[in-house]
């Protein structure tokens, strides 16, 4: 897969841009994580949040180090938000979450951005495992981590307490030797 990388990190495939989260996008994440479609499946903290309290989140991410955080463009529009964290892991292994505003569902956009994200992860960052998960109920972000050749490693009960409902989370990950294999 070609993916080019710029001087800033910003990461392009054909009309797909991944660039880092900045204050300017609290509304456009505020937005799409208050939506009912994305909220019932977020693993945040499942309240409403409002544009000051993201922008306290978004500088918060920013001055860690244990974590990059992309905005997803598709064809010059904000859709998403990706990152990558543990990436002071002793172990060599990663975390990912991920979330597409409703608008941009079903067009392959979250399945080639964390595409790009693994590349990067096991190119750049020298991982040897990336992890991820979703709540039960989400069949559309478990087909994304199967299209990005993540495998099912199981499921802790009542993981998140969303919208008055315990839900379980399904975890995921992808190996080094199987994204070279």
């Amino acid at each position: 897969m070609a993916v080019t990388e710029t001087e800033n990190k910003f990461m392009e495939q054909e009309d797909v841009v991944l660039r880092p989260v900045e204050i300017e996008d609290a509304e456009f994440i505020a937005e799409t994580v208050n939506h009912g479609e994305v909220r019932a499946y977020l693993g945040r903290a499942p309240r409403p949040i409002n544009v000051s309290q993201e922008e306290e989140y978004i500088k918060q991410f920013n001055s860690e180090d244990d974590s990059v955080h992309f905005l997803i463009e598709y064809q010059g529009k904000k859709v998403g938000h990706i990152f990558i964290g543990e990436l002071e892991s002793d172990y060599r292994r990663s975390g990912v979450g991920y979330f597409i505003h409703p608008e941009y569902h079903g067009q392959g956009i979250g399945t080639k951005s964390l595409k790009m994200v693994v590349t990067y992860t096991f190119e750049s960052l020298n991982r040897h495992k990336i992890r991820g998960g979703f709540l039960e109920g989400n069949p559309a972000s478990k087909r994304v981590m199967e299209k990005a050749g993540f495998q099912k490693e199981g499921t802790e009960r009542d993981y998140k307490y969303v919208d008055g409902e315990w839900k379980n989370v399904i975890w995921m990950s992808i190996l080094e030797d199987e994204y070279y294999g």
